[in-house]
């Protein structure tokens, strides 16, 4: 779940989990906080000490955000409810909720504990905006000895093509100078990117998709 990871990324990094409940009316307030007090029992008492509960009332596409800004969180970690696909995962929802913040969002759809972060696939353009979370990646990858596997969209435009072999160039001098581990994907030429992405992702068992989002949206 979005809640064992963040406190599995709390506990690998020394910092803290703040769970948020962003519910529409006032009057749901006392039930979502009896919920998360029957919620964290799930959770060793070494595990509670990490976790800090608050529940607001507002609107989550837009108070979620904000609380990661106030909050000045390193990561926000939310779930997709079941949701299958590149395009549920990436869909206008959580785009919205991406697009709200300055934090960087880390969507989860399976059950994996963190200490099983191996293969991170980062997809990258020709925009430099898809690579500006490289650092990140970087880290994250550093962290728990994964490697990033870099997915470089083929544009039929030769001269937009030729700035996405530039954008890796950059990536991969920045994961160089960062001792990163990286492989480049090799992905045909194809006018299904994000089906591909999946399908690679799935063949080497990849724990996370690593994506920037940008005014264009988040995949080319």
């Amino acid at each position: 779940s979005a809640v064992k990871l963040a406190v599995d990324l709390a506990k690998a990094n020394n910092g803290s989990a703040y769970l948020l409940h962003v519910v529409s009316k006032s009057l749901e307030k006392t039930h979502a906080r009896q919920e998360f007090g029957q919620f964290l029992q799930e959770y060793s008492s070494e595990e509670r000490k990490l976790i800090t509960t608050n529940v607001i009332e507002g609107d989550i596409f837009n108070d979620i955000g904000k609380a990661g800004d106030i909050l000045k969180a390193s990561l926000i970690v939310m779930g997709t409810h079941g949701a299958h696909g590149m395009q549920k995962v990436f869909g206008s929802r959580a785009v919205k909720l991406i697009s709200s913040s300055a934090t960087p969002f880390l969507i989860t759809q399976g059950k994996r504990e963190v200490e099983r972060i191996k293969n991170i696939v980062m997809p990258f353009s020709f925009a430099k905006e898809s690579i500006q979370i490289t650092t990140f990646v970087g880290a994250i990858a550093n962290k728990f000895n994964a490697t990033i596997h870099l997915c470089g969209f083929h544009d039929t435009d030769d001269w937009l093509d030729a700035k996405t072999k530039s954008n890796q160039l950059v990536v991969k001098r920045a994961l160089d100078e960062m001792n990163a581990s990286y492989e480049i994907a090799h992905l045909p030429p194809s006018k299904t990117y994000s089906n591909d992405l999946v399908d690679y992702a799935k063949s080497i068992d990849a724990d996370m998709f690593a994506a920037a989002y940008y005014k264009e949206g988040i995949l080319p």
